[in-house]
C-alpha cells in the first residue's frame, strides 16, 4: 500500500501507530490525532465526482447515479475507525486491563487455534446439515475451554429412549414439497452431486 495523496499518507500513518499503543493515555493521544486528521481533511472526504461525458464510472456506481464520492477508499477507512471508536471497540483490550482482565489486542492467535480447528472440522465433515454442523462446532469449542466436563456426564436417561421417528412417506402425487421433505435441499459432496470432471462414459 503506497498512498499518493497527503490525506491518505497521514491516515496510513495513523493505522501504523495503532500497534504501538500500549496504554489508555496513548490511546487518548491517538484518538486526538485521528480527530485532528478528520477536521483537517473534512472537505476532502466530501469531494464528489459529477457525471460528465467521458467521465469513467467506477464499478460500484449505479447506472442512474449522477455523482459519487471521489475518495471512496479513504471514506471507508475513515468510517471503519469512526465506527470502532464510537462503539468503544478499538481499544477494548486496554479498557478491560484497567479492570484486571487480560485479553489479546488482536484476533491473530485465533487464526491458528479455534478458527483453524473449526475450518478443519467442517472440511472433514462436509455434508452435515446446518444444525448438526453448528452442534459439532459447539462441542469443538466447548472441549477447548479451560475445564470441560466429560461429554458423557451430560447424557440423561431420556437419551437412551429417544422418541420414535416417523418415516417420511411420499404421496402418490409427488410434488416439490414432498420431494424436498424426502431428499432434503442441502448440497453435499458425499451425495455425488459435486462438480464432475472427465469423459462421462465416452471413449477416448
Amino acid at each position: 500500500m503506497r498512498p499518493v495523496l497527503p490525506a491518505n499518507k497521514e491516515l496510513l500513518g495513523l493505522f501504523k501507530m495503532l500497534p504501538k499503543v500500549t496504554s489508555l493515555d496513548e490511546a487518548t493521544k491517538w484518538t486526538g490525532a485521528f480527530t485532528s486528521w478528520e477536521a483537517k481533511w473534512e472537505s476532502f472526504l466530501k469531494h464528489r465526482t459529477q457525471v460528465r461525458p467521458g467521465t469513467p464510472r467506477p464499478a460500484h456506481v449505479k447506472p442512474g447515479q449522477r455523482w459519487w464520492y471521489t475518495h471512496l477508499r479513504t471514506r471507508r477507512s475513515h468510517n471503519l475507525l469512526t465506527g470502532l471508536l464510537r462503539d468503544r471497540q478499538l481499544f477494548t483490550w486496554l479498557e478491560l486491563a484497567e479492570d484486571d482482565y487480560t485479553i489479546a489486542k488482536t484476533t491473530t492467535p485465533l487464526e491458528g487455534g479455534p478458527n483453524k480447528a473449526i475450518k478443519d472440522f467442517l472440511r472433514a465433515h462436509r455434508g452435515l446439515n446446518i444444525d448438526h454442523a453448528r452442534r459439532g462446532v459447539d462441542w469443538l469449542l466447548y472441549l477447548r475451554t479451560e475445564a470441560p466436563k466429560d461429554p458423557w456426564s451430560f447424557v440423561t436417561p431420556r437419551a437412551w429412549t429417544p422418541p420414535r421417528s416417523v418415516p417420511n412417506v411420499v404421496k402418490p402425487d409427488t410434488g416439490r414439497e414432498e420431494t424436498n421433505l424426502l431428499y432434503g435441499t442441502g448440497f453435499s459432496v458425499e451425495d455425488g452431486n459435486g462438480i464432475q470432471k472427465g469423459w462421462g462414459g465416452r471413449t477416448r
